[in-house]
């Protein structure tokens, strides 16, 4: 898999192809625009009659309260045209994750992007995207059964009839979803990790071939306009 760091125009994205099934997780969801917008305009969304989107309670709970002084904003379509699950954790449910399957294709977005109009638009974030053709492109494959089974868990730590269903829905009507992986993965492909059992530090640490010294991310400012900021940290020696 080639390495390379390119302008993701989001909205081509969803735009270029059909799917029959949606799992996306959010903090923050445009339910305006979601409703409004992505549906009728997006190809990926619109015949596709197995949308889950999974948010943060908090930010579900803001919403609905928006919509009594704004009717405007209130979900519509929520539980008939899709299904909107709130999760509820100690901190906040802050995973943006978009995974699209049909019988042949996948497509998988994940990055730092809200499902809302300004994080599909006009923000600066960072996204990677990942696709699966069936026969033809499954190198991703790993990846994209991973992301899957993620939402099983979400489906388990917070249960919803509903979800359960539509996770089965896909799995039924997606053989690839639960075909076996490629004897012979991608190195270059990335893990998805995640802190539900245990924390992101001691699951990323022993994919690291060796014990790492300095650790580096880039976050987004709250400043106006579109910046990023680098942050390094080093690490201390372990002890003898």
């Amino acid at each position: 898999m080639s390495q390379k760091t390119c302008r993701l125009h989001l909205h081509d994205r969803l735009k270029k192809h059909e799917f029959e099934h949606a799992l996306i997780t959010t903090y923050n969801f445009g339910a305006s625009f979601f409703e409004d917008y992505a549906l009728e305009n997006f190809k990926s969304l619109q015949d596709n009659g197995n949308i889950s989107v999974l948010l943060d309670h908090g930010q579900y709970q803001e919403l609905l309260a928006e919509a009594t002084e704004n009717p405007d904003l209130f979900p519509k379509l929520a539980n008939l045209r899709y299904l909107l699950h709130p999760i509820r954790v100690p901190g906040v449910f802050h995973p943006k994750g978009f995974l699209f399957a049909g019988k042949k294709r996948g497509l998988r977005l994940i990055g730092s992007a809200n499902f809302t109009q300004d994080g599909l638009g006009s923000n600066a974030e960072l996204v990677a995207a990942f696709d699966f053709e069936a026969e033809k492109n499954e190198m991703a494959l790993p990846l994209f059964q991973s992301a899957f089974r993620f939402f099983e868990s979400l489906a388990d730590r917070w249960p919803s009839e509903q979800l359960r269903s539509n996770l089965n829905t896909l799995l039924d009507d997606v053989p690839w979803m639960s075909q076996p992986a490629s004897e012979n993965p991608d190195p270059d492909l990335p893990a998805l990790l995640s802190n539900l059992e245990t924390p992101l530090w001691i699951n990323w640490c022993p994919c690291c071939p060796r014990r790492p010294r300095t650790f580096r991310c880039c976050r987004g400012s709250t400043m106006p306009g579109p910046r990023w900021w680098i942050m390094s940290f080093r690490l201390p020696r372990p002890k003898a």
